[in-house]
């Protein structure tokens, strides 16, 4: 079982840190968000 936790663990941590690099290496992200946020549907006024 605790085996099982370290993975989980070691799993989020490379996310994290996947995360990180490509956030801080390309300047891109934000144009990404904001097309997410386009394609998602929007609430009627």
């Amino acid at each position: 079982m605790r085996f099982f936790m370290f993975l989980f663990v070691l799993f989020i941590m490379t996310l994290i840190v996947l995360y990180v690099m490509g956030a801080s290496r390309t300047p891109n992200t934000r144009m990404i968000e904001q097309e997410i946020d386009l394609n998602a549907p929007q609430p009627d006024p």
